[in-house]
C-alpha cells in the first residue's frame, strides 16, 4: 500500500473514515552485519458497512513482531541450525523461533499431496519406561513421514491410522516390526495389504539372540574360557567385514576358547545371505538349512529366533514377493534421524514440536534449505 494514498476499506474497498494513525516497529532481515528494524504506518479506520478495521502494511502480519520475509528466513535457517543459534543470530527469542517454525511446518504439511502405496510403521522409544513410546507412519515410496502418534498399543496406532485414512486408500504394502498391534491396525485398514517384516528388525532380533547366548555361556564358563567371552559383546554383534584388525584377533581367541559362541557368530554372519535370494522358495530352502545347523549345535537362544521367524513366516517371506521391488532402508533411516533430533535438543517438554521436526527433517518435500522460499510471498 502506498502510504501517501488514502486507505480504503480492506473488506469492500470503499471509502472510510480514518480514526487514528500509528507506527509499529518490526524486525526485518539483517543488513550486512546489522540487525534491522523497520517502521510501518498503520491506520485504524471505520467503514459504514464493516465497522472498525485496522489497516497495516503487507510486509508484516498484524500482531507479529517480525516481518514476513524474516519469518520465512527463520523457518529456512531452523532446518539446518538449532533454534538457540537462529534465535541469537536474528535477535528474537527461542519461543518466537519455535512458534514460527511450528506454524510454517503445519502449513507446509497441508500442501503435500500424499497417496502412498507402500507405508512404514515403526516404533521409537523417547525415554525410559513403556509409556514413552511413539509410532511413526511413513510413505516409503515418496519418503515422507505422514504422521506420528504417541504409544505403541493397538488403540494408539488405530487412532493414527483412522486420522490419516483419507490418504491411505491406495496402500498395497506395509513394512513394520513383528509387533502384533501394528499388524492388527493395518488389517483393519484393509485385508488386501501385504505386511512385510523389515530386515532391520529381524537383524535386531537375531543380534538379541546372540547376546542372550553370550550371557548364558558366560554364566557357565570359567577360567580362560570366561576371560575370552568378557568384552566380546561389540565384536559378536558386528559384521565381520566391519571388524578392525584388533577385533579379528579377539574373534580368533574366541574360536580357540569357546567353539559354541564362535559357531553362533558364524551362523549369524551366514544368515545375512537370506536377503540375497530373489524368490520365496529359495529363501525358505536357505532358512531351513540354516535352522538345521542351529539344531545340530543345540544353540537354544538361536532356536528361539528360528521359532520367531517361523511364527511370523508370512510377513517375513513377503519380502521376496515378485512385486516387491522397493528399498526398505527409509524406515530405518527415519528411526535414526528421529533419535538424532531427540539428542539434538528438541526434548520431551514439547512433544508436538518434536513430532513436527521429525516430520519435517525426514520428509523429502520439507527437509531441504531453500533460500528462494524467503522471497515467495505465498510460501508456504
Amino acid at each position: 500500500m502506498d502510504l501517501e494514498e488514502r486507505p480504503k476499506c480492506p473488506e469492500c474497498g470503499g471509502d472510510i473514515q480514518i480514526n487514528s494513525k500509528y507506527w509499529r516497529s518490526v524486525k526485518h532481515l539483517r543488513l550486512f552485519d546489522y540487525r534491522t528494524v523497520i517502521k510501518l504506518k498503520c491506520y485504524q479506520v471505520k467503514c459504514k458497512d464493516h465497522g472498525l478495521k485496522t489497516i497495516t502494511c503487507s510486509l508484516a502480519k498484524k500482531g507479529n513482531s517480525t516481518s514476513n520475509m524474516l519469518r520465512r528466513y527463520i523457518y529456512e535457517m531452523n532446518k539446518i541450525l538449532q533454534e538457540k543459534y537462529v534465535s541469537k543470530y536474528f535477535g528474537v527469542s527461542p519461543d518466537t523461533v519455535k512458534r514460527i517454525d511450528k506454524e510454517f511446518i503445519r502449513k507446509k504439511m497441508k500442501t503435500r499431496s500424499l497417496s502412498p502405496e507402500i507405508i512404514g510403521l515403526d516404533e521409537l522409544s523417547i525415554g525410559d519406561g513403556q509409556t514413552n513410546y511413539i509410532h511413526i507412519l511413513s510413505d516409503i515410496g515418496d519418503k515422507e513421514v505422514i504422521d506420528i502418534g504417541e504409544g505403541r498399543k493397538q488403540k494408539d496406532v488405530d487412532k493414527t491410522i483412522e486420522s490419516n485414512k483419507s490418504v491411505l486408500g491406495n496402500v498395497k504394502f506395509a513394512v513394520m516390526d513383528m509387533w502384533e498391534a501394528f499388524a492388527n491396525s493395518i488389517k483393519k485398514l484393509s485385508d488386501d495389504i501385504s505386511i512385510i517384516f523389515d530386515k532391520f528388525h529381524i537383524v535386531k532380533k537375531l543380534n538379541k539372540a546372540i547376546d542372550e547366548l553370550r550371557k548364558t555361556i558366560k554364566k557357565k564358563a570359567t577360567g580362560r574360557e570366561r576371560e575370552a567371552i568378557i568384552g566380546k559383546k561389540y565384536i559378536l554383534l558386528s559384521r565381520k567385514e566391519n571388524l578392525s584388525e584388533k577385533g579379528e584377533t579377539r574373534l580368533s581367541e574366541l574360536e580357540k576358547l569357546n567353539k559354541p559362541l564362535y559357531k553362533a557368530y558364524l551362523l549369524k554372519e551366514k544368515f545375512f545371505k537370506f536377503w540375497k535370494y530373489k524368490t520365496k522358495g529359495w529363501a525358505k530352502r536357505f532358512f531351513n538349512k540354516w535352522k538345521e545347523e542351529v539344531e545340530k549345535h543345540n544353540l537354544k537362544d538361536l532356536l528361539s529366533f528360528t521359532e520367531t521367524i517361523e511364527n511370523n513366516s508370512k510377513g517375513v517371506y513377503n519380502y521376496f514377493a515378485p512385486d516387491q521391488s522397493f528399498s526398505m532402508g527409509y524406515v530405518e533411516g527415519v528411526n535414526n534421524k528421529a533419535r538424532h533430533l531427540i539428542n539434538r535438543g528438541y526434548g520431551y517438554n514439547d512433544k508436538k514440536y518434536l513430532f513436527l521436526k521429525i516430520i519435517q527433517q525426514c520428509s523429502e518435500s520439507m527437509k531441504y534449505f531453500n533460500i528462494d522460499n524467503v522471497h515467495k510471498e505465498n510460501f508456504p
